[in-house]
Parts: structure tokens; C-alpha cells; sequence
């Protein structure tokens, strides 16, 4: 079992709890795809496995670079993977409003402590050197990981024939296209409706204007950034509780960097953050 959870957590009861989220979250993947097969809808399907398939990545990533994650980061990651299958496969982006926001904002966070940890882990902090450095590449790495998401989104939806991105209905827009100049951009304010014309003259109406993608996209990034300022307001709320709380939300290293792993009764090296 070890083999397949990782490196130990620190007590038996965590070992167990991690255990039970790992085969839950496992039944749930595995199942999830079977029921998308059935019903033929083979995309949501294939998200189904790659999700299970990253699943197993998570232990195999702790052994190779030596980290533990710790018990609140472990949840948050599963949460993100089962949250986005829920959206996509279980509408969960339809009966819940803000189902994508709070994915997106919460993984602003998770992605900032990957990243902060990934700094850490290449240049370990000496003494009282300040943490402002490793807190800022933090940032970045969450803001770049935004990015390269909704980059993939687009890609998908341009060459992959599939919807990644959210179409929004807006009811004001600007465009040189329809003015005919970059000089100047007309402004329609107010729209009510916008008909679509097939072919075969059939017709969609719609209450407004579809947005395809660009309202989705840079609102998902946007808050991904409230994800961020979670994450800085951490480090003086762990001061405030005597140094309590970021050890179990960022991963630290307890083998040599690319280790194969520790021998029996090899004592574990923590990498916590100094105060």
C-alpha cells in the first residue's frame, strides 16, 4: 500500500485518511468512466481516466522528487480533479453558477504552493533568508499554469472539435468590424436578440450576444489571481499561529531530490518553511 499512497504521512490516522480518499476518489473515477461509456459520451469518458490515471500520478511524483504532500493540499488536489469532472461530465458548470469560479480560484491557491514548494525544493532556504523570493515565484508559477491552461482550452476547442470554454451571452459589445475602421469601434449597447440562420433555413435565437470563449477565459484567469492573495495571507496568518499552518498546506521534501527512496529506518529530512 505504501507503494501505491506514498511516502508516510506523519501518524497512522492521516495514513488512513489518505488511504480511504485514494480508493474513493479512485471507485469514483473508474466508475464515472464505465457510466460515460455506456451512455456513449466518450469524451467525458476519456476525462474520466485521465483523471484516475492522475491519480496514481500523485505518489509516483512524491517518490520522484522526494515530497510530501500534506494532508490539506492532498484534499485540495482531489477536489480540483473531482470538481472538474462534476462540471463537465455532471453539469455541475449548469447547476451550479459559480462551480468554475471556485475551481479556478482554489487551484490559484494549490498552484501557488506547488510552486512555492518546487522553488523551495530547488534552492533551499538557508537560515533567515527571506521567503519573499520563493512566495513571489509561487505567484508566477500560478499565474503561468493559468495561462498554459487556458491555452490548452483554446487549443482543444480550435483543433480538437470540442467546447472548453464557457460561451457567455453579453448584451453590449464594441467592434472595428463593424464600423469598418480601427479608427473608430461602433458600440451597440442593449442587444436583445441575435438570430442565427442555418443552411437549411432553420433558425436559433438567442437573448443576446454569444460570446465565444473570451469572457470565459480571461475571467478565469482573473480569478485565479483572489486564489494568489489567499495564498500571500497565508504566511502572516502561520506567524500569527506560531508556525501551524503552512506545513499542511505546502509539500516538503523528505528524500534527496530524484531519490529512488529511503532505506529502512532512514530518518526523513523536512524542508519546512523556516520562521
Amino acid at each position: 500500500m505504501k507503494q501505491v499512497l506514498g511516502y508516510d504521512t506523519e501518524n497512522l490516522k492521516d495514513r488512513r485518511a489518505r488511504g480511504a480518499l485514494f480508493l474513493l476518489c479512485g471507485m469514483a473515477f473508474l466508475g464515472s468512466a464505465v457510466y460515460f461509456f455506456v451512455l456513449e459520451r466518450s469524451q467525458s469518458a476519456v476525462l474520466s481516466l485521465v483523471f484516475l490515471l492522475l491519480l496514481f500520478l500523485i505518489p509516483k511524483s512524491e517518490q520522484l522528487l522526494g515530497l510530501q504532500i500534506p494532508p490539506l493540499t492532498f484534499v485540495l488536489i482531489l477536489f480540483l480533479m473531482l470538481g472538474s469532472l462534476l462540471g463537465s461530465g455532471y453539469d455541475f458548470y449548469i447547476l451550479i453558477p459559480f462551480w468554475d469560479t471556485i475551481l479556478h480560484t482554489l487551484s490559484g491557491l494549490l498552484f501557488a504552493c506547488i510552486g512555492y514548494a518546487i522553488c523551495n525544493l530547488l534552492f533551499t532556504r538557508q537560515g533567515n533568508r527571506s521567503e519573499f523570493p520563493y512566495i513571489f515565484v509561487g505567484i508566477l508559477f500560478s499565474l503561468a499554469v493559468a495561462l498554459l491552461w487556458e491555452l490548452f482550452e483554446a487549443g482543444a476547442t480550435r483543433f480538437l472539435a470540442v467546447d472548453m470554454q464557457e460561451d457567455t451571452l453579453v448584451y453590449n459589445i464594441k467592434s472595428f468590424y463593424l464600423s469598418g475602421t480601427h479608427g473608430h469601434a461602433a458600440y451597440i449597447a442593449d442587444i436583445k436578440e441575435t438570430v442565427i440562420r442555418y443552411g437549411d433555413g432553420r433558425e436559433l435565437r438567442l437573448a443576446g450576444y454569444l460570446d465565444l470563449g473570451l469572457a470565459d477565459t480571461l475571467g478565469d484567469m482573473a480569478v485565479c489571481v483572489p486564489g494568489n492573495i489567499l495564498f500571500l495571507l497565508l504566511f502572516p496568518i502561520d506567524r500569527h499561529l506560531g508556525g501551524r499552518l503552512l506545513p499542511h498546506l505546502l509539500p516538503r521534501r523528505v528524500t534527496p531530490l530524484f531519490s529512488r527512496g529511503r532505506k529502512n529506518g532512514e530518518a526523513a529530512v523536512s524542508d519546512r518553511p523556516s520562521e
